[in-house]
Order: structure tokens, then sequence, then C-alpha cells
């Protein structure tokens, strides 16, 4: 499975990261979210708070990170999270001197599951063919591999249908620090 990702970074130009449960560590705040579904609005004011100061990068992701932009790689964040809820963690893990630029779904007015990798894609001017989606969540992940893009999985606790995600995965991460290719 190393072979498969090493192949996969020697091919794609264009590596795009999800945010939450790819490169930081937040999903016990946003399964809160899904089990009591707050009002949206009066839940990212609480996680504003959160992500400026509890959120924390995954281990060794910043270092993968810096890796693929050290292999010439332009790398991108495609999350669910408003950007002006989330940047404070991009910034503050440093992820910003690896990114190339953020996106997030508000920015095009869909979902993750309405063709939203597709829509960083064009606006980077890149093709589906030369990109990678790094991805935690199965749904998300499988609606960007129906799009045409090869996907990374990434392990993430919290992922109950995991083994769905390996099913399409070109490779599944399981840990960035050390790199452990499943």
């Amino acid at each position: 499975m190393r072979e498969r990702l090493t192949k996969i970074l020697s091919e794609k130009t264009c590596l795009i990261f999800d945010f939450d449960g790819t490169l930081v560590d937040s999903m016990d705040f946003w399964n809160v979210y899904t089990a009591s579904r707050p009002n949206i609005e009066c839940f990212y004011k609480y996680m504003k708070g959160i992500y400026d100061e509890d959120i924390k990068p995954i281990p060794g992701g910043l270092q993968f990170l810096e890796f693929c932009r050290g292999m010439g790689k332009r790398c991108f964040i495609a999350t669910a999270t408003r950007l002006s809820v989330c940047m404070s963690a991009v910034k503050r893990g440093g992820f910003d001197g690896y990114i190339e630029k953020s996106y997030c779904c508000d920015d095009f007015g869909v979902k993750k599951t309405q063709g939203f990798y597709k829509k960083v894609a064009l606006d980077i001017g890149a093709e589906v063919k030369d990109c990678v989606v790094f991805e935690d969540n199965t749904k998300w992940a499988r609606a960007a591999h129906g799009d045409g893009f090869s996907i990374v999985g990434v392990y993430e606790r919290h992922n109950r249908d995991f083994e769905g995600l390996r099913e399409f995965s070109l490779a599944v991460i399981k840990s960035y620090d050390p790199l452990v290719v499943l």
C-alpha cells in the first residue's frame, strides 16, 4: 500500500485535503453537533473559539504537507467548515505555509456531496485526473470518487464506515506520524 501512495504522489500534481479529521483532530467537537443538532449559527460561534485555541493538528500532518510541497505538489484545503470559523486553526497549526488556498462549501453554495471537489479543481485550474483528495469521511470521499477523483482515505477514529472508505481508496493513511499506510 505504501507503494500505491508513492505512485499516487508521483503522478498527481494537486493534493486536496479535507480539514476536520484529516489534518486536525476536531471530530469530538463535531460529534457534539451531530448528536444534539443545535442551531448551526450558534454552534459556529461556539466552534470559532474552539478553533482559535483548542483544535490541534493531527500528528505528522504538517510534516506530510511539507514533504508534499517539497515534491512540488500544489496543496489545498477543502472543508465543509466555514473558513471564518476554522482559519485560525489553519494558521495556528502552520498549514498556511504549505497550502496554496483554502476552500469551504459556502464558497460555491454546495455541499460536499454536490460536486464540491470538482468546483475546487476547476477554481485551481486543474483537471480531476491530476488531483487526489485526502478525506476521512466515507460519504464525502465516495462523492468525490464518483466525480472521478482518486482518493486517499485518512483513518479517523469516529468514522463508523471506515471499511467502506477503504473499498474505493487507492491508499489509506492510518497515521501521518509515523506515516502508516494500510
